[in-house]
């Protein structure tokens, strides 16, 4: 929201949704991954409802701070000065309060799957967010999926 603020001289091309699922689609693949591995390897890990919910939480906060990074390029110190506060309110809501938001307290097996994780997440984020934002990768199963997604909604008229 911060960064719609800013102003912006720059004419809009393209498909206003296919940008969005162009920049949102792999973050949203790549929480999708990680709370279902999270899902998977709970019983396994041995951790409890509340071991896995903080797990999930983590690593979406963790996915969504990398795609605030990629829609902030370039930074300047407007951008820099609203990742600082994002890292502060996660900092402070997951450390200083982590009653508040039923979070359980992080174990050494916690941390080792979240690092482990979190990596994965990470190298699947940004493997289809650089996939999906270069136009000609057409033949790409992603890009055809919003390519797709863009036509039905410029069709739309047949829904109404």
């Amino acid at each position: 929201f911060a960064l719609s603020l800013e102003p912006n001289h720059e004419l809009v091309t393209g498909n206003f949704l296919g940008n969005v699922l162009r920049r949102s689609l792999p973050a949203s693949v790549a929480i999708v991954f990680s709370v279902l591995l999270v899902q998977l390897l709970k019983g396994p890990l041995g951790f409890t409802f509340e071991q896995a919910s903080t797990c999930s939480l983590y690593l979406s906060a963790i996915v969504g701070f990398a795609l605030v990074v990629r829609i902030s390029q370039p930074l300047n110190k407007l951008r820099i000065a609203l990742l600082c506060s994002i890292v502060a309110i996660l900092a402070v809501g997951c450390l200083a309060v982590p009653e508040f938001f039923s979070l359980a307290t992080p174990t050494v097996s916690m941390a080792l799957f979240l690092v482990i994780c979190g990596v994965l997440a990470l190298l699947l984020f940004n493997s289809l967010y650089v996939r999906l934002n270069k136009r000609e990768d057409a033949d790409d199963l992603f890009a055809k999926l919003v390519n797709g997604i863009e036509q039905l909604y410029e069709h739309r008229s047949f829904i109404k």
